[in-house]
């Protein structure tokens, strides 16, 4: 039996209402999302090259070049060419690069601290029902 409509609303608004509130501490971050996941791929992996960072986040090689050169421009990154290939190069963090991916994953993820600290394994279980979620709502995009 489906869900009556005005209680699908209702499930709505607290939806939305937890996105914005997600969102809204967005704003006090000093780096973009794209930053932010590329330093974070830089972090994790001991050879960055940009054709690396795009295909493991499905970024545009374009959009890649353009924004580690505004992190290098920056100084959060450094570039070393290649020995190989003098057209490539490998992508290191700075210090402060590795102090401002710091400082904004403490801006993003305090809200997500704060759930678990205040609702214990059931945060766990909530991120695992998202997650759920999330690959059934994949498969219904496919659909269309």
């Amino acid at each position: 039996m489906k869900t009556d409509w005005r209680d699908m609303g209702t499930y709505t608004r607290e939806f939305h209402f937890f996105s914005r509130h997600m969102l809204s501490q967005q704003n006090k971050r000093t780096l973009t999302t794209g930053e932010i996941e590329i330093l974070s791929f830089i972090y994790f992996e001991e050879k960055a090259t940009p054709l690396a960072v795009s295909r493991a986040t499905g970024m545009k090689i374009e959009s890649v070049s353009r924004t580690v050169k505004s992190l290098y421009k920056k100084g959060l990154v450094d570039k070393e060419k290649m020995v190989n290939d003098e057209r490539s190069y490998s992508i290191f963090l700075t210090e402060a690069g590795l102090f401002e991916l710091n400082s904004n994953y403490t801006v993003m993820l305090g809200s997500l601290y704060f759930l678990e600290n205040e609702m214990g394994d059931d945060f766990k279980t909530m991120a695992a029902l998202i997650g759920r979620a999330n690959t059934f709502l994949k498969q219904f995009e496919g659909e269309f």
